[in-house]
């Protein structure tokens, strides 16, 4: 079935730079929200930091891939050149965003809105979905044995690169939940909805949801499923679904504390160090080490939505 087609193969080198924004971006709303004196740094610096992980994962897209051979199909055709372009168009979306922030030209209205901070999300999630499409017309991982694109996979096998792959729905998935939640998000700062605030992040508990669902039902249906060997990544990726589950709930409470915010929220955590350092920070900090640790030490292992045959032929050749 399409929908489990393996579509986008995610290496080792993209992981690491995603585990890295995240940290620098976790140690920089501790210090905004424990720290640092008022009007001293504040979310631009965030944006900052985004803007710099996309231009590097342009940059070494662009410099690493331009070899010209048919011996490791990384031939530089037309599907990279239009990859990195959207990948390019994601960090304009980027910077028009932090232009907005600062209101660079001046079109915040007295009530502080604008929509150029819209315009730029809108943007970065556009460039995201077709990052999310190119690849439907030539995938990533295919069983012919004399294709380029099996060539390239086997390769970042053997370079140790080869991370894990997503297939068409997981794409779907991750790209629905990131664009609801940045696209609400950008909107209800763009018009300064202050209540809502805290909404879209019910939309991004989508995600780990979906990715425990996956796991479980991956370990469920495997013949070989009560060996300790076979089940443990599972249970793993599993712990490590419901940790980012936590962390998206606990931020969500955490927004919750802002004043005027009053859209889903039941509960809050408060602002205060030992609230943003044990209950916010505490969860992100184990949730990083956590898929760190499973990203040393995992092995070519696509999850069950992989066709397996696909796995075996790639295992024979090596």
């Amino acid at each position: 079935m399409w929908l489990f087609r393996p579509n986008i193969i995610l290496t080792r080198t993209t992981a690491s730079l995603v585990i890295a924004i995240a940290s620098i971006e976790l140690f920089l709303f501790n210090a905004i929200a424990n720290y640092l004196g008022e009007g001293s740094v504040n979310a631009f610096a965030s944006l900052v930091i985004i803007l710099q992980g996309v231009l590097f994962h342009f940059y070494t897209t662009a410099h690493k891939y331009r070899k010209n051979s048919d011996s490791d199909g990384t031939a530089r055709g037309t599907g990279f050149m239009l990859l990195n372009s959207l990948v390019f168009c994601m960090a304009v979306g980027v910077f028009l965003s932090i232009l907005a922030y600062l209101d660079a030209f001046s079109w915040k209205d007295k009530d502080k809105k604008s929509v150029l901070f819209l315009v730029g999300v809108i943007l970065c999630n556009i460039s995201l979905l077709g990052t999310f499409t190119v690849p439907l017309v030539a995938p990533p991982y295919t069983k012919t044995k004399n294709s380029k694109n099996s060539k390239t996979t086997l390769s970042l096998v053997l370079s140790g690169e080869y991370y894990t792959s997503l297939s068409v729905l997981d794409c779907i998935i991750v790209w629905i939940s990131l664009a609801i939640f940045s696209s609400l998000e950008a909107y209800f700062i763009s018009f300064v909805q202050t209540k809502h605030y805290a909404f879209p992040f019910v939309f991004l508990q989508m995600i780990p949801i979906y990715g425990f669902i996956t796991n479980l039902l991956s370990c469920a249906t495997r013949p070989d499923r009560f060996e300790t060997s076979t089940s443990l990544p599972h249970v793993y990726n599993m712990a490590i679904f419901s940790v980012f589950s936590v962390c998206i709930t606990n931020f969500m409470l955490h927004v919750c504390a802002i004043p005027g915010v009053s859209t889903t929220c039941a509960t809050r955590i408060l602002h205060t160090a030992i609230n943003t350092n044990v209950f916010v920070c505490g969860p992100v900090v184990l949730l990083i080490a956590m898929i760190s640790l499973g990203l040393v030490n995992s092995t070519f292992a696509p999850n069950f939505i992989v066709d397996r045959s696909c796995i075996d032929d790639v295992k024979n050749r090596d």
